[in-house]
């Protein structure tokens, strides 16, 4: 029996036209809303069970194609009399034209169906919800036909079950009768004879061509406009920053070469989708159906025209032509709610113009993991997909190999180019940037490295090595060749085997600075509970503040970075423990605009000495890559900024253990904790916690430090009204446990942690 809940769905079906010769190729895509087959019976016209009889295909305004089918009726279970009906669907077969609808009814002669209709304002019929209210009628051994949908769309990975695609003859009857209260009208006499040319008709929608727009082989924009004839269907705005946005998404994308140009508004002819704009390279973006050619469970078509076998060959692969693109909307009065929002409005432009652009649906049978992520999965538009202009690696994956970047001759670079490790070893990387094709090795790497993974390799990646302690009294080092460029690793002598001078404490875990007096404090830990306490010194000068601690030199202990907050001047303490073995000021002494923080200090391209990370006022985040008190080499990260500017970078610290720091990030205002895991300057994915938030935002982030020597960094807290001090102790980016510190209190609370271990 069918359900009766009613429940909504976006999905999105290709539809395109291809031409021979010179001949126009149009191509659209549709996304429409879903209803289950209950909807559909109440909503039908016409709900007819017959066999093809006569197919043709007829022009209509603008160029379009249309199918008519010719049924012969054995039941109407709409209780309607006659012998004959007519249906007629976009798409169809033309002359040296066709028009191919994926997703839509297909109709070949001498096939027995059930199709659910509505009547179009000009008092033809047609499928009321294409392919997913028309079926296939398969006769059973047991009497009861089986229809088959005519959709290959499967469930939607991770979401609600999609309607039935077979049901039982006699179960859609007795829900015909729930919903409409009639018994179906049935033909005495049964189905009429087929011919053997009927039989032997079939009809043909594809050619096998994908299609693609040449101007991106030679760099040209694809230009864009926005139809003034109807206003945007928006809660809010003229749909000018969602058009851009969602043109951004598909814009020279990692190696893709396309590139999506927003050229303003312009007044477009009713037929104006069919005929392109100011000839070749340029689509445009209606936001209303000017020829009812959509149906009412239709939200949104998009796609283009051009001409057959004029796209070239790309990877190996025959492509006809785009020479103008479109978007049309469902009628404004017709749009959901949802669709009138900003973000979900932009989803459905990105969506539609990537079918414009010539991309497909994402799989849904399971083979892509990451579906829902993907901007062209069929059901893109709703919650469960990021929001725009975000993309998922199919969509990458397919504009790349629609777009590819020029080839050219490989080349290789090598960033570290060299890595420097304590005595006690540990792991470096460095990354290989060369073309995706292009091969290279790992040559002479010496006794006391191990490299992870084989020698031979091809394209872009990361070469570890993991160094085992260093039994010597004097540095070793080992000169690598890895793609052709040199590679050093250095390692530091071990240390000599006498004890450390009375009362020296080689290390501190929780760093504290005063912020009224300028009084600097350590605290030795053991896990949660305070073991010493110690002061430290003391600057008279309250503006200079540290602004983080890590080991800058690689000599193993734990350095102070100063930044003055009134003139940006920057200076580091080179510690050994807690006692002060070097000062001097950064080889770049000064910002010049103090709306430049650093927030955090750690070991970011793992060379084994700690960097700088910068976050500026307007959201902007840098990085200087230290050598001790050597400013290396200053550049943003990727991403270069965070538009929400009350995100802070708070710590580095390596939470997923993969040999790479990560960073920290705690939101001011709400107080939202995520991490970005990263590959050096790379961010890799962006995550919340386990919790992701805290109710009280007066509790701040004040370092990422391995509290309880499980491997794994924990996160310490300071609460900023009343010196309360905590701890979470971490599994990755699960809490595993929260405790007060002991003590759990400051009294005053201008003592502030300013590092950790």
């Amino acid at each position: 029996m069918l359900g009766s809940t009613r429940w909504y769905f976006w999905r999105s079906i290709l539809l395109c036209a291809l031409a021979v010769l010179a001949a126009p190729l149009t191509c659209w895509a549709v996304t429409y809303a879903y209803f289950t087959d209950t909807d559909l019976i109440r909503s039908a016209d016409r709900i007819v069970r017959g066999r093809v009889i006569r197919v043709h295909t007829e022009e209509g305004p603008g160029g379009a194609l249309y199918t008519v089918a010719s049924i012969s009726v054995a039941e109407d279970h709409t209780g309607v009399p006659g012998t004959e009906i007519e249906v007629r669907e976009l798409g169809g077969e033309l002359g040296s034209r066709f028009l191919r609808v994926h997703g839509g009814s297909r109709y070949e002669v001498g096939s027995e169906v059930l199709v659910m209709l509505e009547r179009t304002r000009g008092g033809r019929f047609r499928s009321i919800a294409m392919g997913l209210s028309k079926f296939d009628v398969i006769p059973s051994a047991d009497g009861d036909p089986i229809l088959l949908r005519d959709t290959r769309e499967a469930i939607v990975l991770g979401g609600k079950p999609s309607v039935a695609r077979t049901i039982r003859l006699s179960a859609f009857r007795q829900s015909v009768r729930q919903t409409r209260g009639m018994a179906s009208w049935r033909r005495v006499g049964g189905d009429a004879p087929l011919t053997k040319q009927e039989l032997s008709s079939l009809l043909r929608f594809d050619n096998g061509l994908g299609v693609r727009w040449t101007e991106a082989d030679s760099g040209m924009p694809i230009r864009w406009y926005r139809d003034t004839t109807a206003p945007a269907p928006l809660t809010s705005g003229d749909g000018t920053v969602e058009i851009r946005l969602a043109l951004s998404a598909w814009t020279r994308s990692s190696q893709g070469a396309l590139e999506l140009a927003y050229e303003g508004s312009t007044d477009q002819q009713p037929y104006g989708p069919w005929s392109g704009l100011g000839g070749s390279g340029a689509g445009v973006i209606f936001f209303e159906d000017p020829n009812d050619e959509i149906s009412e469970f239709v939200l949104a078509v998009g796609g283009g025209g051009g001409t057959l076998n004029d796209g070239g060959t790309v990877n190996d692969t025959r492509f006809n032509r785009f020479t103008h693109g479109f978007v049309i909307l469902q009628n404004a009065a017709q749009l959901s709610s949802a669709v009138r929002q900003s973000r979900d409005f932009t989803r459905v432009i990105q969506h539609e113009v990537g079918h414009a652009i010539g991309l497909g649906h994402t799989p849904v049978d399971g083979s892509v993991l990451n579906a829902q992520t993907n901007i062209m999965f069929p059901s893109c538009c709703t919650a469960a997909t990021p929001i725009a202009p975000a993309l998922g690696a199919h969509d990458l994956a397919i504009l790349e190999f629609i777009y590819p970047a020029p080839v050219v001759p490989c080349s290789y670079s090598l960033s570290p180019a060299t890595a420097g490790l304590s005595a006690a070893g540990g792991s470096v990387t460095t990354r290989v940037q060369t073309g995706n094709a292009c091969e290279w090795s790992v040559i002479g790497v010496s006794s006391w490295l191990s490299l992870s993974g084989s020698q031979a390799r091809s394209g872009p990646g990361d070469v570890s090595f993991v160094a085992s302690a260093n039994p010597l009294l004097e540095n070793r080092t080992s000169q690598l060749t890895i793609a052709g460029r040199s590679y050093t690793v250095t390692q530091a002598a071990a240390p000599p085997s006498i004890p450390p001078p009375a009362g020296h404490d080689p290390r501190f875990d929780l760093l504290w600075h005063h912020q009224g007096d300028g009084s600097i404090a350590a605290w030795v830990m053991n896990g949660t509970t305070l073991v010493s306490g110690t002061l430290v010194a003391r600057v008279a000068d309250t503006n200079w503040k540290i602004a983080g601690t890590g080991d800058l030199d690689g000599d193993g202990y734990s350095d102070l970075v100063w930044q003055n907050i009134a003139n940006g001047q920057l200076s580091a303490w080179l510690m050994r423990g807690q006692n002060v073995r070097e000062t001097s000021p950064l080889s770049l002494p000064q910002v010049e605009s103090t709306a430049w923080r650093i927030r955090a200090v750690g070991d970011l391209d793992g060379d084994g000495k700690a960097d700088l990370l910068w976050q500026h006022e307007n959201g902007t985040i840098a990085v200087w890559l230290m050598n001790g008190f050597q400013v290396r080499q200053g550049t943003t990260l990727n991403p270069s900024r965070v538009q929400d500017t009350a995100w802070q970078l708070v710590a580095i610290a390596d939470f997923d253990r993969d040999g790479r720091r990560d960073l920290l990030w705690h939101h001011q205002e709400d107080g939202r904790i995520a991490v970005w895991l990263m590959n050096g300057l790379n961010q890799i994915s962006g995550t919340v916690t386990n919790p992701g938030q805290v109710s009280d935002v007066d509790w701040k982030i004040r370092g990422a430090t391995d509290l309880n020597g499980d491997g794994y960094p924990d996160i310490v807290w300071q609460n900023t009204v009343d010196g309360r001090l905590s701890g979470w102790r971490m599994r990755g980016l699960d809490l595993v446990e929260g405790t007060l510190l002991t003590p759990s209190q400051v009294a005053d609370t201008n003592w502030r942690i300013a590092g950790t271990r």
